[in-house]
């Protein structure tokens, strides 16, 4: 999704300096890391072959289904920190919180081979749950969809309004949407 895709109804100023999201670039270069230990590539390679297949669509909910099958654990209770951002393997290891859930759809899809400018990592104002949340934005037949750990179903953007965008990221820019509400645990 270059800057001119518009996956919200707001417009977001369009960045690639990724200097103020550390735990974004600590977590890609530890799973570029990890990657080169054969036991983890086999462990990711295993878990990611299983979701090929069918259209986009398709592999969007089976990707969402697979990755949503594991249990919500929270930072503190993993790390014993308020946020950390897990790589894939730390996640297929341990699970995680929403942010864990969004990144390791996003690279099992990057691997099945959906391009990135094609997804998001979208931190979200939920503002029916009244938190800050994480959520895949994934382009898919014309239309932008959430991939969300709280449903298995495929959710176009549209359709939930009540998530107000605080900021969205890839590997080749972020998106700012504008100051969270409150203090953000889904932060940089």
């Amino acid at each position: 999704m270059p800057p001119d895709h518009r996956p919200f109804a707001s417009d977001g100023a369009y960045s690639t300096d990724f200097t103020d999201f550390p735990k974004w670039r600590g977590m890609l270069e530890r799973f570029s890391l990890q990657m080169s230990n054969p036991t983890n590539a086999q462990t990711w390679h295993s878990f990611v072959s299983g979701l090929r297949g069918g259209d986009r669509l398709t592999e969007l909910r089976v990707v969402n289904a697979a990755v949503n099958a594991f249990p919500y654990v929270s930072d503190m209770a993993n790390w014993g920190k308020i946020d950390f951002w897990e790589t894939p393997i730390e996640f297929l290891r341990q699970s995680g919180d929403c942010e864990d859930f969004a990144v390791t759809k996003y690279m099992a899809l990057r691997e099945v081979g959906v391009g990135i400018d094609d997804m998001q990592v979208a931190v979200v104002d939920d503002r029916q749950l009244g938190v800050t949340h994480a959520v895949l934005v994934v382009a898919a037949n014309g239309q932008y969809y959430i991939m969300d750990n709280l449903t298995n179903d495929l959710s176009p953007v549209a359709a939930l309004p009540f998530y107000r965008p605080i900021y969205a990221i890839n590997e080749n820019g972020w998106w700012d949407y504008g100051p969270p509400p409150a203090v953000s645990a889904a932060g940089p």
